[in-house]
């Protein structure tokens, strides 16, 4: 019983995009050319897609590409579900979090009601 842990190659990970690079294909051919691949980091925790035009936290991006590689499934849902993948919820405190959970529980959507109320505290109104 416990953790399973597995070796990955985590060659290209952070440098392939999770959304529109194939971090297989790219680890069998390794490219010799920074241009083979489809992003680059813009700046520190941040990675730009720049097929599809979109900015993501750089460490999700290694994550995604890592389960890509463990797991050696497709990950074409996540095509769908950008919004999740642009604007990650910083939560900063166990009690955030335990918030958090509950709020999601409560959710009808399947966004948080944490998620609504930031937005409508950041427009002024109640």
């Amino acid at each position: 019983m416990g953790i399973n842990v597995y070796w990955i190659d985590e060659a290209y990970s952070s440098k392939s995009s999770c959304i529109s690079d194939d971090i297989i294909s790219i680890q069998l051919n390794k490219p010799k050319s920074t241009n083979a691949f489809n992003g680059k980091r813009v700046e520190r925790g941040l990675f730009l897609d720049t097929v599809i035009s979109k900015i993501f936290n750089a460490d999700i991006n290694g994550a995604v590409n890592h389960i890509k590689i463990a797991a050696a499934k497709s990950f074409e849902w996540l095509k769908n579900s950008l919004f999740k993948l642009c604007n990650p919820i910083k939560i900063k405190s166990d009690y955030e979090f335990c918030k958090f959970l509950k709020n999601m529980q409560n959710s009808v959507s399947g966004k948080s009601v944490l998620w609504a109320n930031q937005s409508t505290e950041a427009s002024g109104s109640t």
